[in-house]
């Protein structure tokens, strides 16, 4: 698109005058008549006699007339002048706005200055003065407001949010009002808009992790989160699909040629912020989260560049693949955008400093746009990889040794003397559930995302129950949630580090150790006893036993952690423990009631 250099000013016209202006020329014209009326008559001769009456209405009307002239001049003086934007104009990130936007500079003032308005339309040949397609929507006045209420010279008349407007010809008018008429005086000014559509917005998908909006993609330090607006941050890890816009053009032969999609460790400055380097982005412990730098170059540039093929609001981690579409019945070959994920399990750094172990961490991301004439534009997102895993393993009932049956006998270890129903039958059970920090020694979230374990017990061919977590059964306690427990319970004795060469974990390792996940009430298992428990301890029908007998059941434990990956909203990091099976014995006397 040819860049044109265009400022129309308004010529003068035929027009019906509005109203103030009509009454000051009425009110002229009359002062003026009654004065040559009177000089007509021989009234004002009473002059040369002293008449001080006479004296004074001629002031007056004199003093009137010489008013009106000077309202009359002054609205002719108002100063209308744009100077910007002309031309390929660039929009620019304003970080107050947060929006893409074009500064419209100008002069806008002169006696009598009351206010002024800027408005926008798309060009399509329009004179200044035709009223058709103006819009004052997304227009920022210095000051806010909904207009321009100071004077300005040579500078800042305001900002146009151009940030969903699309590449084209665009023109401004702006309209100074004066304090004595509603007429205002206006001129225009035309530009072709070079648009800049380089962002991050959006981390893993389906659903995936938005960019914090406010303060939105163009603020360097805004967060990835679980939704907007309100939203928590969040980590995330495997394999991660990277959304946003990475597209410039197109004026003046500008167009966009290459962008790549780049990490580095740390959380670094944002473009708009001082000590911002894209040369932080290479070297050692860098990288391009491309499988290489997506060019829209030849061979077969203009089928490359076809819209189809603009990278905005979709999938940066993507590349131009050749392949085959066929239509009504005719085959062609054409470039495709093909995306892809992010592997970060496998492709960040192993170990390259204490707080980015186990390919973990805090990370910077940066969009790298170049166009055909050299110019780089950039963008930033700060994120938390989380690659470490989580460890669930259920370590028996305490107090019954391995590979043992568990009895129900009254007076026994599990059951007190006389198996009073109205008292819990109280059993630790034990396991580890545990997460391992993102940074050692950031003990807080997000580095601490444990999110819940659960635990469940399925009888040998019959239903489940869902275990509540409490620490203790007299009086229960339980959480948010009387299924979940949210603190981490064990040692598993071991770091991710154990698995990569080279790599000492940061802290030493304490050795394998299980710990309390919950108390179970044993009178589950009892269906005398059993009936008395109520909600949440209340057991599935079928699921206890009956005087006399026994069965086998199975005991499981599971955690999960708060990592966001692409089809993960959260619990990436998830993990059943191995099925713990015991053999349970119901040896309490039969219930004489039901004889």
């Amino acid at each position: 698109m040819q860049a044109s250099d265009y400022r129309q000013v308004e010529q003068p016209r035929r027009r019906v005058r509005d109203l103030p202006s009509l009454i000051k020329y009425i009110l002229l014209l009359l002062l003026i008549l009654l004065l040559l009326a009177q000089i007509a008559s021989g009234d004002f001769g009473r002059l040369a006699e002293g008449n001080v009456l006479t004296w004074i209405i001629l002031f007056f009307k004199l003093l009137l007339i010489a008013l009106l002239i000077w309202l009359i001049r002054v609205q002719r003086q108002l100063t209308c002048e744009l100077t910007a934007p002309t031309g390929c104009t660039d929009e620019q990130v304003n970080q107050a706005l947060g929006a893409l936007t074009v500064e419209v500079v100008g002069s806008a003032g002169g006696a009598g200055f009351s206010h002024y308005t800027l408005e926008w339309r798309q060009v399509e040949g329009q004179a200044c003065q035709d009223n058709a397609g103006w819009s004052s929507d997304g227009v920022h006045y210095p000051g806010g407001g909904g207009s321009g209420s100071s004077p300005v010279t040579n500078g800042t008349l305001g900002w146009l949010d151009t940030t969903v407007w699309s590449a084209g010809s665009y023109e401004v008018r702006l309209c100074v009002y004066g304090i004595f008429t509603s007429q205002p005086t206006c001129c225009c000014i035309q530009f072709d808009l070079f648009k800049q559509f380089v962002w991050i917005q959006r981390v893993a998908i389906s659903p995936g992790a938005p960019v914090q909006t406010p303060p939105g993609p163009f603020d360097g330090s805004a967060p990835v989160v679980n939704t907007n607006p309100g939203g928590i941050v969040v980590p995330v890890g495997g394999c991660v699909t990277i959304e946003g816009s990475a597209w410039v053009g197109e004026c003046n032969n500008r167009k966009i040629k290459c962008f790549d999609l780049r990490y580095a460790l740390g959380f670094l400055p944002g473009p708009m912020d001082a000590g911002f380097s894209p040369a932080a982005y290479t070297g050692p412990n860098t990288g391009s989260l491309l499988t290489t730098p997506l060019c829209y170059e030849p061979p077969d540039e203009a089928d490359k560049r076809a819209q189809w093929n603009w990278v905005i609001s979709r999938a940066l981690t993507t590349q131009l693949v050749k392949t085959q579409i066929t239509i009504f019945g005719t085959t062609y070959d054409v470039w495709k955008l093909q995306d892809y994920c992010f592997n970060s399990a496998g492709l960040l750094p192993a170990c390259p400093d204490a707080q980015h172990h186990c390919r973990s961490g805090q990370f910077t991301l940066l969009l790298q746009v170049e166009d055909t004439l050299g110019n780089l534009y950039y963008d930033t997102q700060r994120v938390w990889f989380d690659n470490k895993p989580i460890y669930s393993e259920f370590g028996g009932i305490g107090g019954l040794a391995a590979c043992t049956d568990l009895h129900l006998e009254a007076g026994g270890p599990f059951v007190p003397a006389g198996a009073p129903c109205g008292t819990p039958w109280p059993a630790d059970l034990m396991g580890i559930a545990y997460d391992e920090y993102i940074d050692e020694a950031d003990l807080t979230y997000p580095s601490d995302n444990f999110d819940f374990y659960l635990l469940q017990i399925t009888r040998q061919g019959g239903p489940t129950y869902s275990v509540p977590i409490t620490p203790g059964l007299s009086p229960p306690v339980f959480g948010p949630d009387p299924l979940h427990g949210t603190s981490r319970v064990g040692e598993p004795g071991t770091r991710c580090e154990d698995t990569i060469p080279g790599c000492t974990p940061v802290n030493p390792v304490p050795p394998k150790a299980y710990d309390v996940l919950t108390q179970l009430d044993l009178r589950v298992f009892d269906d005398v006893c059993a009936a008395s428990l109520i909600a949440p301890f209340t057991p599935p029908a079928g699921f206890a036993l009956e005087r006399g007998s026994c069965c086998g059941y199975t005991f499981q434990l599971f955690a999960r952690d708060q990592t966001w990956s692409d089809g993960w909203a959260g619990g990436f990091h998830h993990m059943w423990s191995l099925p713990w099976a015991v053999c349970i014995c119901n040896d309490l006397p039969p219930d004489k009631s039901k004889s």
